[in-house]
This record gives C-alpha cells, structure tokens and sequence, in this order.
C-alpha cells in the first residue's frame, strides 16, 4: 500500500474532485508487484474528512507493507536532542488554521528551528543528500517556501508537478537510508 500526499492541504477538501493525494494497493503476483487499486483519498470508505478515514483505513486494512511519499522527520542537526518521538509530539501541538488536519509548511517550520537560523537555505536529510548527488531534484523538508518539502502554506501560486503512476507498470525501490 502507498500514499502520495502531493500538493497542500485543498486537496485534502472532502468534495475535491481533483485532489492528488492517492491511495495505491499492490499485490504481489508471480514475483511481481501489480497495482490493483490507485484512488484518491476521498474516495476512501466511511464518513468524515478525508484525513479521518485515511486514518482509519490504516488502522482496519490488513497489508504486508505500507509507503508515504512524505517525509517523517527532518534533518538531524535539527532534532537537537530530541528523539523522532519529540518531534512527532511537537507538531502535535501546533496550532492548526481553518479546519486543517495538519500545520501549514510555515508554522511547521518554525517549530522546528525554534528561531535558530538556518545553515542553509534549503537544509536536506542525509537521504536528500543521496539522491541529489545523483542530481534527483529533492526538496527540504525545512523549506516552506514556493514548491517547498514541508507541508505547502497554500500561498504559493508556482504549479505543483505530480507523478503519474501507469497501472500497466510499477516500480518500487528504496533509498539505502531514510
């Protein structure tokens, strides 16, 4: 199972008919992954917001293995001496706008430095760090700006690209680290 949350937090409006955040399920068949399902989260069974029952299909499907195109964490030098427990529990408690489920990029931000400049514009993690040696475009998960890694604050108005996945072929692969 996979989850892509692309975009900012409009797609996450329970009547959005274009909303980009999808659900994909894979089976595995002859050695082979195929994709057997790919919906978007609004589609997904039960009543309440999208994030709600995104939550509960989480907790009540039964699957081998599950991936997020979202990053969990930010770069070490900036967790201190926290755990990745701390960090969850103080994003947490930020303060949420209108009826989002999450914080917007600025807010998560500036949890996150506490006021402390950063070393660079665009800090990466160490897996960011691979692959844009490998000169994949990567986006930091401390940048809140236009097209940024953290949540969108909804004010940019640069258009979001999206990846498309073909049923017909699905490749999984994983970076040696996260």
């Amino acid at each position: 199972m996979g989850i892509d949350f692309s975009s900012n937090h409009r797609m996450w409006s329970a009547g959005r008919g274009n909303s980009n955040v999808w659900i994909a399920e894979v089976e595995r068949r002859l050695s082979r992954p195929v994709l057997v399902s790919l919906k978007r989260v609004q589609h997904l069974r039960g009543n309440g917001h999208p994030f709600d029952r995104l939550i509960q299909y989480l907790r009540e499907t039964d699957f081998d293995a599950a991936a997020i195109d979202a990053p969990f964490s930010v770069p070490a030098e900036y967790l201190q001496a926290r755990t990745h427990s701390d960090l969850l529990e103080l994003i947490g408690k930020a303060k949420l706008i209108d009826d989002r489920t999450f914080p917007c990029g600025r807010d998560f931000v500036d949890l996150v430095v506490e006021g402390r400049t950063t070393t660079t514009k665009k800090p990466l993690r160490r897996t960011e760090e691979y692959w844009r040696d490998r000169e994949v475009n990567v986006r930091s998960t401390l940048w809140a700006g236009p097209r940024g890694g953290a949540a969108s604050s909804g004010l940019s108005k640069a258009p979001v690209r999206t990846s498309v996945v073909s049923p017909k072929r699905l490749e999984l692969f994983s970076p040696p680290f996260s």
